[in-house]
């Protein structure tokens, strides 16, 4: 039997444009979702095929983004709204765009506060999204800067 080779050479040429293709709308995608906090959500931060992205969820991320570089931003909602995980989603995407970035998270327990923290801790660590998005984007701590040290990072620990 023999081999149509210029039949195996054009399979070899659209694997490669089609690898290309992919790598370039792939990079579209992580600009985009550098610039939208919404669209990054529901790449980083989806469980399967589902993503919950409620209409006063965009209503919370235009008010951020319009009130936040001036003023202290509450967020106020029923129990189960999804405000805390957006929130945690929220501070990772700052975090991501501005490393130079400082949030605190207060909470009436302290225990909460600390919980909250470290969720976004996790994802900063662990979420291969967010490592793709946001290559740069990872903890103060000794063991990602090379060095050894015992100071607790975090604020949390």
């Amino acid at each position: 039997m023999a081999t149509d080779k210029n039949g195996d050479h054009d399979l070899q040429q659209a694997a490669k444009f089609a690898a290309k293709l992919e790598a370039e709308e792939r990079a579209q995608l992580l600009a985009a979702c550098r610039e939208n906090f919404t669209l990054y959500r529901q790449h980083a931060f989806t469980a399967g095929d589902q993503f919950i992205q409620e209409p006063y969820m965009l209503a919370w991320t235009r008010h951020l983004e319009r009130w936040l570089p001036t003023h202290n931003i509450g967020i106020i909602s029923p129990p189960n709204a999804g405000k805390t995980t957006w929130i945690e989603d929220y501070i990772t995407w700052r975090l991501g765009n501005d490393h130079n970035l400082r949030i605190g998270i207060v909470s009436v327990v302290d225990d909460t506060a600390q919980k909250r923290l470290g969720s976004v801790r996790i994802a900063i660590e662990s979420n291969a999204f967010v490592h793709e998005c946001f290559p740069d984007l990872m903890p103060d701590r000794p063991k990602y800067r090379g060095e050894i040290s015992s100071k607790k990072q975090w604020g949390s620990e």
